[in-house]
């Protein structure tokens, strides 16, 4: 069933950049567990179920799903394995964002370009180093203070960066939890834009217009013609896929004045 479904999204997908968005899922059966059999321990560690990971892909430029690239079922052992530090990335239950990630790789073949999206679960060393290649990119929630290739590390880094916007979003309540507001601020910096000015991730695959769209509005937000030009005119570097033509259409003339 995987592997036709994938196969129609593999149709879809071709010429597109694509999101490969995945998470895991808990199927709690402990209220059928009576009359269920092959299961095991599900998060709370007592109630009986399985875990169903899938890769959802959705074109980054209009949203629309495309289908499945992948998915991934299985059940716990009933009892907790040791040296979990010690085991290699595939013998861990977290391997699974690695072989989601390979799969949407090798399933979503014709896209130009893959970025594989994951939660905080995902910030795995070895997604990172394996993963991204000339083709796909990894964006994740970042959940580990890692070191940084020009020193510091990252959280810090993160929060010297300049507020850019600022969101209040109402959440409603969800037993136990009440409702409430969350804040959320924006900070960003460019330091990743300089790994596609290097030959080796320049080419008709590589979307640097996906990241400059929103420092170009940044700055023409705040009257920083410079640097609104500077992004202006990486958009339309001929040596990535091209912008599309009504937007490329606007963006020359505005540069050109």
């Amino acid at each position: 069933m995987v592997e036709a479904a994938a196969a129609r999204t593999r149709i879809a997908a071709r010429g597109r950049h694509v999101l490969a968005l995945q998470d895991t899922s808990e199927i709690n059966y402990q209220a059928k567990a009576g009359r269920k059999q092959e299961l095991g321990p599900v998060g709370n560690g007592t109630d009986l179920g399985l875990f169903v990971h899938p890769v959802l892909a959705l074109d980054a430029a209009t949203g629309e799903c495309l289908g499945l690239a992948d998915l991934q079922v299985w059940r716990r052992a009933p009892t907790k394995v040791a040296a979990r530090r010690t085991r290699p990335i595939e013998a861990k239950e977290s391997f699974r964002w690695l072989k989601g990630a390979a799969a949407a790789q090798q399933r979503l073949s014709g896209a130009w370009l893959i970025t594989v999206v994951g939660d905080g679960e995902s910030d795995i060393f070895e997604h990172w180093a394996r993963t991204p290649d000339a083709r796909v990119e990894v964006l994740a929630r970042a959940a580990q203070d890692r070191a940084l290739v020009g020193g510091g590390l990252l959280f810090a880094t993160l929060s010297g960066f300049a507020e850019a916007a600022r969101y209040t979003i109402a959440l409603p309540a969800r037993p136990p939890r009440t409702a409430r507001t969350a804040t959320l601020a924006v900070r960003f910096g460019e330091e990743a834009l300089g790994e596609w000015g290097s030959e080796g991730r320049l080419g008709y695959g590589v979307f640097q217009w996906t990241a400059r769209f929103p420092l170009l509005a940044v700055a023409l937000a705040r009257g920083d013609v410079e640097h609104a030009l500077e992004h202006g005119a990486a958009m339309l570097d001929p040596r990535q896929q091209p912008l599309p033509d009504e937007i490329a259409a606007a963006l020359v003339p505005a540069i050109a004045s």
